[in-house]
């Protein structure tokens, strides 16, 4: 399938003709690579939520220094979208995260009475020969974790889907008896997601269902393509409702920032800065203030007590290995869900015997990730994604279970090609057309341009044994690694089951030759948006943080990241990270105002 990068793989990404070489996004400016000795508030992780807390916090007049493990990116080849033989590159966003091991625990096998689960072998090119061994032999695949190390963080390469949560999510206990209530409903955050949109500059359509909102969507809804174009036709005929997706891609230049072009390669990191990504939208406007100091390449270890017991020095590894120390009045973690917990637990000490801010117990615990299914068919007619971002639409009548579910809870639909990797020619060749020589070339010219790929998208809900831990073993520097715990609940295998009924159901009535399951989390464990290892809460005995972020423990420790998400969620979650880490630095520099920090 190598040959097929050409002129309709240009054209996919918005050339006409041979791509002429032109500068991607410039690198952001990284104001201060060397140790900082002090400051009033450090930041670790420059992600979703970090991002949003340095740029809170400048904008309100406060120095802020943030630690990075990764590096800027920008730099020529980065985003690979921007080359001529895009399709055939690895990204070094993706790349930027591969050496950073985990362990995964005991392997874990698949149970022959859910064979309905197993992707389809049979004249597809998915899975990959290694996948289909794994899978003959009955053994899910080994746990990753889906992140990037960068400036910007996992925002680099996500979709881009913008989804406000109600009360059905934040009460989901009191209402549906499913779950945990958060600590917060969605009066007390609602003006946080208004001024997040704002500076993502997120395109939407007002028709999409969601809670109740101040004003309309930043700018206007994408079109979409043809291939949801077609899918929205299946829906009008099964009763369904397909809606154009909320997202952090603007269809007008905003703020700086160019209109979306709609290549599709939004997993590939915007070479374009169309985007709103975390570096795009808010760590370059906080450097503009002056007030933000980067630091790259600083992995940070361990946090340590002051005199009075409270979080003190942030101690991280340099780029060379070099253990430095930045002395801090309030330290605010944003590392995800899996290195946050690791942080805290390598900051064990006499003052903190089980870690830092893990009086209650509950750091680790509670581990969810979001589920997935993935399934196609090829159609008759065109489906073609040209045009449009990676997921410009969603189905959203099974989020509350549906007519004759027995599970609790529910998932979206979309149709998305770029999440198997098959967008361009060389894509689709490598991974949705199957055989050599004639055999392929034939199934790709009429394969090509036809296939519907539909992606659902779940909450998993959380178990008392799925939690992170420190691991036992450690990497090359001596640091333990992280143990991810991770197995599937009743809940989430009757979730993926109906989620391969609805992907099948579509497709048929599409009319796709014949549909085949590609894969879930039931045959990978693929670490989708790990979140509620530092979970918040009112009750200082069963959760880390209260409901601005800031550790039960101690006041001047506040996390914002995925960790502190109580669950109830069914699609991405960087909206919400975002909205409330804006909430906890708002709170954050009222305090530090009044004294209390």
């Amino acid at each position: 399938g190598w040959f097929w990068s050409s002129e309709r793989g240009w054209e996919i990404v918005g050339f006409h003709g041979p791509p002429q070489r032109f500068a991607a996004r410039p690198e952001v400016i990284v104001p201060d690579k060397g140790g900082v000795d002090a400051v009033d508030v450090c930041v670790v992780g420059s992600g979703a939520g970090g991002a949003v807390v340095a740029w809170e916090l400048c904008r309100r007049g406060i120095e802020v220094v943030l630690l990075e493990r990764g590096r800027a990116f920008g730099r020529p080849g980065d985003f690979v979208a921007t080359k001529p033989d895009w399709e055939l590159e690895k990204s070094p966003l993706w790349q930027s995260a591969a050496y950073a091991r985990i362990d995964g625990g005991k392997p874990q096998h698949l149970d022959e009475k859910l064979e309905e689960l197993l992707p389809d072998f049979e004249d597809t090119a998915l899975p990959s020969p290694r996948e289909r061994r794994r899978v003959v032999e009955g053994r899910r695949g080994p746990q990753r974790i889906q992140r990037v190390f960068g400036v910007g963080g996992s925002t680099l390469v996500f979709e881009g889907q913008c989804t406000r949560y109600g009360d059905d999510t934040f009460k989901s206990h009191t209402r549906e008896g499913v779950g945990t209530d958060w600590p917060i409903n969605y009066a007390d955050i609602e003006s946080d997601y208004d001024a997040i949109e704002r500076q993502l500059g997120v395109s939407g359509s007002p028709s999409l269902p969601g809670p109740p909102r101040r004003r309309g969507y930043p700018t206007p809804p994408h079109v979409l393509c043809g291939a949801s174009r077609e899918l929205e036709k299946v829906c009008r005929k099964l009763g369904l409702h397909l809606y154009t997706q909320a997202l952090a891609s603007p269809t007008r230049p905003w703020k700086g920032r160019p209109a979306c072009r709609g290549c599709g390669c939004c997993m590939l990191g915007c070479g374009w800065g169309a985007k709103g990504d975390a570096e795009s939208a808010f760590i370059r406007p906080a450097v503009a203030t002056g007030r933000l100091r980067i630091v790259t390449a600083a992995r940070c270890t361990r946090i340590e007590p002051g005199r009075d017991g409270r979080a003190g020095k942030v101690v991280y590894l340099d780029s060379v290995g070099k253990e430095r120390a930045i002395k801090t009045r309030v330290v605010v973690l944003s590392a995800g869900a899996v290195e946050t917990p690791r942080i805290l637990f390598c900051s064990e000490c006499g003052r903190w015997p089980r870690g830092a801010a893990n009086g209650s117990g509950q750091v680790g615990k509670n581990y969810q990730e979001t589920l997935f299914s993935v399934g196609y068919g090829f159609l008759e007619k065109p489906a073609s994604y040209v045009g449009s971002p990676a997921v410009d639409n969603v189905i959203v009548d099974f989020i509350k279970g549906g007519k004759g579910s027995n599970r609790a809870r529910g998932f979206t639909v979309s149709s998305c090609i770029a999440g198997i990797g098959a967008l361009g020619p060389a894509g689709f060749a490598r991974r949705l057309v199957s055989g050599w020589g004639n055999e392929h070339l034939e199934l790709m010219k009429r394969n090509f341009g036809h296939a519907l790929v539909l992606q659902a998208m779940g909450e998993q809900l959380p178990l008392p044994g799925n939690r992170v831990e420190l691991s036992e073993r450690t990497d090359c520097r001596g640091i333990p690694l992280v143990l991810v715990v991770n197995e599937l609940g009743e809940n989430d295998i009757l979730m993926l089951r109906h989620m391969g009924e609805v992907i099948r159901i579509l497709l048929e009535a599409a009319g796709a030759d014949r549909p085949r399951l590609a894969n879930s989390s039931y045959v990978s464990r693929m670490g989708i948006e790990p979140r509620g290892t530092c979970r918040m809460g009112d009750d200082a005995g069963d959760s880390v943080v209260d409901r601005f972020c800031r550790s039960h423990d101690m006041k001047n420790l506040y996390i914002t990241d995925a960790s502190v998400l109580v669950g109830g969620m069914h699609g991405n979650v960087s909206l919400t990270i975002q909205a409330l880490a804006r909430r906890a630095a708002r709170h954050l520099a009222e305090s530090l105002s009044r004294g209390d920090l």
